[in-house]
């Protein structure tokens, strides 16, 4: 391996495994990389299999946007590539991404899809519908792909797949370390495109990823994206202006409030069985291009969503109220970043 590879890829590996992640990436072809592997212990670094273009970094604080940024700063690549320990890369992963910085220099990163494995459990695949559905899930081609190479929109890159120039990184100092865990990959999008740079998504440039199985694992991660969501929001109030689903979620819990408390019929027994039947009919027409692809998925759309709507709001709104009581500004004080912050 050259000693100034053309790309560094940045792994966290916070669970222990190593597979099949580690060999889909040391299967690269067309590009010289190195793997910078982030470990929590020794012992999880003395699992790692041996090679020159393997290395390993134990860090302990377990905040994810400190973590990989103390790897970039060690890292010897002109591109850094992101992927998570339970995703896999296709063998032209990253040639595919780092042509297409190479020739287009107006892009400072380009971001595709993570998509779901074909060998998932039940409640992977309910968890996959949910977050793909159109217009009733998730709603992002980051789950999904499809449609035409486009900037991306906020919340459509996950560090799970997202290749940068090193450059164009370090210009905004990074991942926002006050952020930690979720939306620190929106935040980022955010800074760079304040500083006049764009990030391109490419629904062919993916990647393999696990989904969390559909149950209080994934309700209390979802809860808290949702939350980090809603603090975004305040810090930089510009961030999901032009996100129509982000809009309808804030303001779904209090249309729904009002229109009870106006409308005598939907007090009514009559009008509660009006809603459910209603609810239960639109998701599982609007989740059909998901569920016809797995039929017995039908039988558990509409608890499935209910579940996902309901815990989406709950996290939304929970941010919201957080940030109102103890005070927006301190919101704004904690996790903002200035333009004049970064490094022009």
């Amino acid at each position: 391996m050259s000693d100034k590879p053309l790309v560094s890829v940045i792994v966290l590996f916070d669970r222990g495994e190593f597979e099949p992640c580690l060999s889909s990436l040391l299967a690269q072809e067309g590009v010289e990389f190195e793997i910078v592997a982030v470990v929590s212990d020794e012992e999880d670094a003395a699992k790692i299999q041996s090679s020159d273009r393997i290395r390993v970094l134990t860090i302990k604080k377990r905040n994810p946007a400190f973590r990989r940024n103390s790897a970039a700063t060690r890292a010897n690549g002109k591109y850094l590539a992101f992927i998570d320990d339970d995703a896999t890369a296709p063998p032209d992963w990253l040639k595919k991404g780092v042509e297409y910085l190479e020739n287009n220099s107006v892009y400072t990163g380009i971001g595709g899809p993570n998509l779901c494995p074909v060998d998932t459990g039940f409640r992977e695949l309910i968890t996959e519908m949910v977050l793909t559905a159109p217009l009733i899930g998730a709603g992002s081609r980051a789950y999904r792909g499809g449609g035409a190479m486009a900037p991306a929109r906020p919340g459509e890159v996950h560090l799970v797949n997202f290749i940068v120039r090193r450059d164009g990184f370090d210009r905004v100092n990074g991942l926002n370390e006050e952020m930690g865990y979720g939306g620190e990959d929106t935040e980022f999008l955010y800074m760079v495109t304040k500083l006049g740079g764009n990030i391109i998504f490419d629904p062919n440039l993916f990647v393999y990823h696990r989904r969390r199985p559909f149950g209080l694992s994934y309700f209390r991660q979802r809860f808290w994206l949702r939350r980090q969501s809603a603090r975004l929001s305040i810090a930089y109030p510009g961030v999901y202006i032009k996100n129509l689903g982000f809009i309808i979620a804030v303001f779904s819990l209090p249309v729904a409030i009002v229109s009870f408390q106006l409308c005598p019929f939907l007090k009514s027994v009559s009008g509660i069985l009006f809603v459910v039947l209603s609810y239960i009919v639109l998701m599982v027409i609007f989740s059909f291009k998901v569920w016809r692809r797995h039929p017995v998925l039908v039988t558990v759309a509409p608890v499935s969503f209910l579940f996902h709507h309901a815990v989406y709001i709950a996290g939304l709104w929970w941010g919201l109220l957080e940030a109102l009581f103890t005070g927006p500004w301190r919101v704004r004080r904690k996790i903002r970043r200035s333009v004049d912050s970064c490094s022009i």
